[in-house]
């Protein structure tokens, strides 16, 4: 039997999504998020609900003003054990 070989990809930590001052408030970002991540509030930008944001992309794609930020942060390295430490 061959050896399988495993690839990994990168965990995402985090999903950053903001919308800018940019924002005219016309609210087709809020029709076309699927996962409900986008919550209209009165007399400014919608709300950001990022723990429910899948990562399609598809706000940013139909913003007319382009006010929709969107970038991962990758899990930050952690230090080696034993730094410092005699040997």
């Amino acid at each position: 039997m061959a050896p399988t070989r495993t690839e990994t990809t990168p965990t995402i930590h985090k999903v950053t999504v903001e919308i800018l001052d940019s924002c005219k408030g016309c609210g087709l970002c809020l029709l076309t998020c699927s996962a409900k991540a986008l919550v209209a509030a009165p007399s400014r930008p919608p709300k950001i609900l990022t723990q429910n944001c899948t990562g399609c992309l598809d706000c940013v794609d139909v913003c007319p003003a382009g006010s929709i930020s969107f970038y991962y942060e990758a899990p930050k390295e952690k230090e080696p054990r034993g730094k410092g430490c005699l040997q």
